[in-house]
């Protein structure tokens, strides 16, 4: 059972515009604007705070730290991050059997937290469940949200291009 549930829910069908809302009082907490110039991915708190950024290197900014995910293997999804919340901790993001879902585990393989969305569908809904309590609130969820979302969403757009390609 997850400790807390969030919706993401992107506002056009082009992707441009993402709000991540909790899923127990549909209150707004992140909105998102992806662009085509650095960085690809901005983060603000619905208030219109700055949480931070990403570009598709996958580098982050959280709060003012650079949170740089390293691809682990060739050909398949698993990125690293050593977690700024949580000092000592490295953070894992890898995909599971469908490209629509990734886990977020530490280095033991607890799992943190899942995303999952909808990668064809032009809502594009998602969900983020956090399962850890200390994920759940502060800067640990800023950074859950910021790296899940970004990868996520690169994942999105190397599927839509390879589409793309594929019927050229």
């Amino acid at each position: 059972m997850p400790a807390r549930t969030l919706l993401t829910k992107y506002a056009d069908w082009k992707g441009s515009h993402i709000s991540v809302v909790d899923s127990h009082d549909s209150r707004s907490l992140y909105h998102a604007k992806y662009r085509t110039m650095k960085p690809q991915i901005t983060f603000t708190w619905d208030n219109g705070g700055s949480v931070g950024n990403a570009t598709f290197r996958i580098d982050t900014v959280v709060g003012g730290n650079q949170i740089t995910l390293t691809p682990q293997r060739q050909l398949k999804c698993k990125y690293t991050f050593a977690s700024v919340a949580q000092p000592g901790f490295n953070l894992v993001w890898k995909s599971r059997k469908t490209s629509s879902e990734i886990l977020c585990t530490d280095q033991p393989g607890i799992q943190i937290a899942r995303l999952s969305y909808r990668n064809l569908n032009c809502t594009k809904d998602g969900r983020v469940e956090i399962f850890d309590q200390t994920g759940a609130s502060g800067s640990a969820l800023d950074e859950i949200v910021v790296s899940g979302i970004a990868l996520a969403h690169m994942i999105l757009v190397i599927n839509l291009a390879s589409l793309g390609a594929a019927a050229a």
